[in-house]
């Protein structure tokens, strides 16, 4: 599976399988949990701060896997070789880590070939990280079903320049660490000492326009009370940095948590229903489905139509409702109240 026998110099070296990243962190005995959807996240510290954390979208991202994997084996060992989180952190968060989002980049087929363009595609040839709205993919599927078991006080999201590269502008020459919040004062005092933890990187403000993006589309969602974004340079070979890297964002964090838990009660305000008329070949289950797991509630009227409630406080509810922003994404429209008395014919 791998010519180097030790699997932490084959971590610290090469992309690894899947199966062969499983077998390690069971050998290792790392700890994991399961949701009912039988998805699997692995299990790091014991206190009330849940911090979600998640890579693996391509193959490109493998050396931020095997940071991961690497970190979860490490904290096993009384004796290190790089360094994680402390007793007084993990006292006080609880890390879960998930990965890879695209399984099929990490199976053998793609791992022994070293089919990087290939693996930003799931196995039916969808692309995995801008799929978070339309859910066409498993991969971004199970990763939202993570995300909505979880319900993480902060979710984290690492990739590499060249998973981005189509959807930047800049080119990354340097690490980067993106923050948003809904708190704005959360989000300034973080932003303050991530700069001061992390000084090879760029810290800055999250922009977070794009609703296929899972960052910006979980920070729009209100899926996380806090959601920061990692991108590393594909070139960057140093995975014991990167455990570092991860580490002094994860103590920083903790300074914060408890202006951060919070936050965790968020009220659903302003609810409002329209009606959906849905147009082929999109099928009107599967689109209640889709829409369920976003958290609208949907009612099917017909093979056709559908009632959905919204909630006006939650902005990718008010964008892709009231900004119409559903009707690009998805094959409907939504009906004037004047048309929704007879159903959908109109």
């Amino acid at each position: 599976m791998t010519q180097y026998g030790d699997p932490v110099l084959a971590l610290l070296l090469e992309p690894l399988s899947l199966e062969y990243i499983r077998a390690t962190l069971a050998q290792d005995n790392v700890e994991s949990v399961s949701t009912p959807e039988g998805e699997v996240m692995y299990k790091l510290g014991r206190g009330y701060l849940k911090v979600l954390m998640s890579a693996g979208f391509s193959l490109y991202s493998y050396r931020l896997v095997n940071s991961m994997v690497l970190m979860l084996s490490e904290s096993t060992r009384d004796s290190r070789l790089i360094r994680v989180p402390g007793e007084s952190t993990l006292s006080e968060v609880t890390m879960y880590m998930y990965f890879p989002v695209n399984k099929f980049a990490y199976s053998r087929l793609i791992v022994s070939d070293r089919r990087y363009r290939r693996s930003m595609l799931d196995e039916l040839g969808n692309l995995v990280l801008s799929d978070m709205l339309t859910l066409r993919s498993t991969s971004s599927s199970s990763l939202h079903n993570i995300v909505n078991y979880l319900r993480p006080d902060v979710l984290m999201l690492l990739y590499t320049d060249q998973e981005l590269s189509r959807y930047t502008v800049a080119e990354v020459t340097q690490p980067v660490l993106y923050v948003a919040s809904h708190a704005r004062d959360v989000e300034e005092t973080l932003l303050e000492h991530l700069s001061r933890m992390l000084p090879g990187f760029k810290v800055g403000r999250l922009e977070y326009s794009d609703l296929q993006l899972p960052h910006s589309h979980f920070f729009l969602e209100l899926a996380a009370s806090l959601v920061l974004v990692m991108i590393v340079p594909y070139s960057l070979e140093a995975v014991p940095y990167i455990c570092n890297c991860i580490t002094n964002i994860v103590t920083s964090i903790v300074r914060l948590s408890g202006e951060i838990m919070r936050l965790r009660e968020r009220e659903l305000r302003d609810r409002k229903e329209v009606i959906l008329a849905v147009r082929p070949p999109l099928n009107v289950r599967k689109l209640a489905r889709i829409l369920e797991q976003h958290g609208f509630a949907v009612s099917i009227r017909d093979e056709s139509s559908m009632s959905v409630a919204y909630y006006g406080n939650v902005p990718l509810h008010r964008i892709l409702i009231e900004d119409r922003l559903i009707e690009e994404y998805f094959s409907v429209k939504i009906l004037p109240p004047a048309e929704t008395q007879g159903g959908a014919s109109g």
